[in-house]
């Protein structure tokens, strides 16, 4: 055996030792890519599908309305609310002091919601409207659509058309919802604003109805 077989040959032989050929190192590549800070950032002011814009409304039903509340669109329109505030009078310390209806945001998809369901939403009074103030007692109604309809029948379920009454009135008779000038600290007005029925709605953007 010569000298190169004997420097480099593995063997198991008693008595004989091993040698184990010598591998080099790679040396990293020298070549190298910087990523920008702008690529690492989020745009903010992005409206793609994964972003999404909203508003803060005051919103609410007024007091002549026969229910304390309307839920449309995913939204609750609230006749009034309670908050808690410090009066040092009070024994605990605390008052609830009764606000005029509340607060909620609206994305572009729950707001095309409310503009959808709404004008399907009615309340059927018991009794006529006098014009002299007097509560009157009455509930919500929803009109289904033609879908729906057809969706209950291939299903053989009942279907509940809708069928006005003299005294049905639209929800949105008793019903607000205004924008909030101030976006980041919202507020309330010092009385009820004028209804839907009225006024309409208000969206900063271009929206399709």
């Amino acid at each position: 055996m010569d000298e190169q077989d004997q420097t480099n040959d593995l063997t198991e032989t008693e008595g004989t030792t091993a040698t184990v050929p010598r591998t080099r190192k790679r040396k990293p590549k020298t070549i190298s890519t910087k990523i920008s800070g702008a690529a690492l950032t989020p745009d903010l002011d992005s409206k793609d599908g994964g972003s999404l814009q909203e508003y803060v409304y005051w919103i609410g039903v007024i007091p002549s309305c026969p229910v304390e509340h309307i839920v449309s669109g995913g939204q609750n329109f609230p006749k009034a609310q309670e908050l808690i505030v410090n009066d040092p009078s009070k024994p605990s310390g605390k008052a609830r002091v009764p606000v005029f209806g509340g607060f909620a945001r609206f994305t572009d998809q729950s707001m095309r919601t409310l503009l959808e369901r709404l004008p399907r939403l009615v309340i059927r009074f018991k009794t006529e409207d006098t014009g002299d103030g007097a509560p009157r007692k009455g509930h919500l109604i929803r009109i289904p659509t033609d879908e729906e309809v057809k969706h209950n029948q291939q299903a053989g379920r009942g279907t509940r058309h809708y069928r006005r009454h003299k005294f049905d009135e639209p929800a949105s008779r008793y019903m607000f919802a205004v924008l909030c000038e101030n976006q980041d600290q919202p507020e309330r007005g010092s009385s009820y604003p004028d209804v839907l029925e009225k006024t309409g709605i208000m969206w900063p953007e271009e929206i399709e109805v």
